[in-house]
């Protein structure tokens, strides 16, 4: 019983008559993947050698057979004049190519036309981003079959540009996290960040109709009163306004507390608080003006932290001397903190080397400092405040410390 594929109907009811080239050429790839022989079209005919094996004989029946199928469809679904142009052909894919250079201009007119419509295509507002990705993969696969090549990276680069400003924050995840999708994947992903958009927006929308749009005042509320609808003495509305009435502090008339000339006295010679003159060049230049400043106490207990902290995190090996090694000699850094008020609010004692004493070139090949990018904290506050989280800011105590170093630098013992 001959085999029947209910799918080369498809392609014997849309013969090719010149302008449906692309519609066409569709159907036909559909009909030879399912049954097996579309592979005549992208590999050449195995050549057989003179003493051929069983493996060599199998694989070159199996391409003839193929591309005999493949002609046979390609033929029974052309117009009368096609056929008669090309049936006299060998294989396969000498047909495609004849036809791709007979219909080239319009597969080219096409191909502009396909690629025009994926990069003006933009979805609109309220309409539903199933429909419209579905649209531009039709363009993409369009483009495909015209013979453009669109990495799938690209393909999903040029469908999130087209996506309105509420995928704003799925486009920042897509590049910040450097994802891989298909675009199966993506359509899945944009609806289920779809949902989570309209989730959102209904509960603010509720949020703003029970809360501010409520006329009636509470106990904590005052009632708004019309400045154009004054009260008169005679009790009739009008445009004069009330009388003061008596201060309440003077008990008398058309005065109020601010106005009397001792209490503006008193709050023009009041201060928020009184602040201590900064005095110049107050802080230690070495460990000998420490020892003798009038904050030496706090000043050495600082210098205690400073020596536990590098103890703690193992800063250095004790060590012989080595001859053929230079030290590099370190020095302490002394700061007083002060607040708003003048007054010393924290004492910072750092020992460091003396770096100033090694040359470019032949004690070090380049420098190096850990900054934070402006770029990257504006992404952290625009994701916290998208989604509402609280942001916590903490301060690591000597973060150099926590570096390692690859190279070795000797310093002298400090006493």
């Amino acid at each position: 019983m001959p085999h029947f594929n209910p799918l080369s109907s498809i392609v014997n009811q849309n013969k090719l008559d010149g302008p449906n080239y692309v519609d066409w050429k569709q159907n036909l790839d559909i009909v030879l993947t399912f049954e097996g022989y579309k592979f005549v079209l992208v590999e050449e005919c195995p050549i057989k050698s003179a003493d051929p094996t069983d493996d060599e004989f199998q694989a070159y029946d199996k391409w003839v057979k193929a591309d005999n199928m493949g002609r046979c469809n390609i033929l029974a679904s052309m117009a009368n004049v096609l056929q008669h142009q090309h049936q006299s052909m060998t294989s396969a894919y000498d047909m495609l190519v004849s036809l791709k250079e007979m219909l080239g201009e319009q597969n080219r007119v096409a191909k502009q036309t396909a690629m025009k419509s994926l990069l003006t295509t933009k979805m609109v507002e309220g309409s539903f981003v199933r429909e419209h990705v579905l649209k531009l993969m039709s363009y993409l696969n369009e483009l495909e079959i015209l013979g453009a090549e669109i990495d799938k990276e690209s393909q999903v680069e040029m469908i999130l540009q087209t996506l309105p400003d509420r995928f704003q924050q799925f486009r920042l995840n897509y590049y910040m996290n450097k994802m891989d999708m298909s675009l199966a994947k993506l359509l899945n992903e944009l609806q289920a960040t779809e949902t989570i958009i309209k989730q959102q927006a209904h509960a603010t929308f509720l949020v703003d109709k029970v809360g501010p749009s409520s006329s009636k005042p509470t106990k904590f509320q005052k009632k708004k009163k019309n400045p154009r609808q004054a009260v008169t003495p005679g009790g009739a509305k009008g445009g004069v306004s009330n009388p003061k009435g008596k201060c309440f502090h003077r008990k008398q008339p058309g005065h109020y507390k601010k106005q009397y000339p001792d209490f503006q006295a008193k709050m023009k010679n009041k201060e928020s608080y009184d602040r201590i003159p900064e005095e110049p060049n107050t802080e230690p230049l070495n460990y000998a003006e420490a020892l003798h400043d009038k904050d030496a106490d706090m000043l050495i207990i600082a210098m205690k932290s400073e020596m536990e902290s590098m103890y703690s995190n193992q800063v250095w090996d004790l060590v012989e001397p080595l001859v053929v090694v230079k030290p590099i000699g370190c020095k302490w850094i002394f700061k007083k903190n002060r607040g708003v008020d003048g007054r010393v609010k924290t004492f910072k004692d750092r020992l460091v080397a003396k770096g100033f004493t090694q040359k470019e070139g032949i004690n070090y090949q380049e420098k190096f400092s850990s900054v934070a990018m402006l770029k990257s904290v504006r992404i952290l506050l625009s994701i916290a405040a998208h989604y509402n989280y609280e942001i916590w800011q903490m301060d690591v105590k000597t973060t150099f410390l926590n570096g390692s170093l690859d190279e070795c630098i000797y310093n002298p013992k400090v006493s």
